[in-house]
């Protein structure tokens, strides 16, 4: 899948294992790899799976256009697909922006 960042220091972040382990540990750090691999090498959205350890699911209330993949048992990485289109369909969504990662429980 296609990924873009919200900001370019957000990037380097989430591309950077030392950087990932600096801020969130070991663990962590070693789970939002694994997460970020996933999502890289998904073809679309619904390639993504939606049971642990990465658990594909959208966020509900004031969030609703949101959708997050877990990187630990507290820490997410949130984003939204890149689509023009108002309905999501999950093998239509091959890109997706991630808006922040960490403790970012809505």
């Amino acid at each position: 899948m296609d990924i873009v960042f919200k900001s370019k220091k957000l990037e380097e972040l989430c591309n950077s294992s030392k950087k990932l382990q600096k801020i969130y540990g070991v663990s962590v750090a070693r789970k939002a790899t694994v997460s970020m691999n996933i999502l890289r090498k998904a073809n679309c959205l619904e390639d993504v799976p939606a049971t642990p350890p990465c658990r594909r699911h959208k966020l509900s209330g004031s969030f609703r256009e949101q959708w997050a993949v877990d990187m630990g048992s507290k820490e997410r990485i949130i984003f939204i697909p890149v689509s023009d289109k108002k309905e999501i369909v999950l093998k239509e969504i091959t890109a997706i922006k991630i808006l922040e990662i960490g403790n970012v429980y809505h």
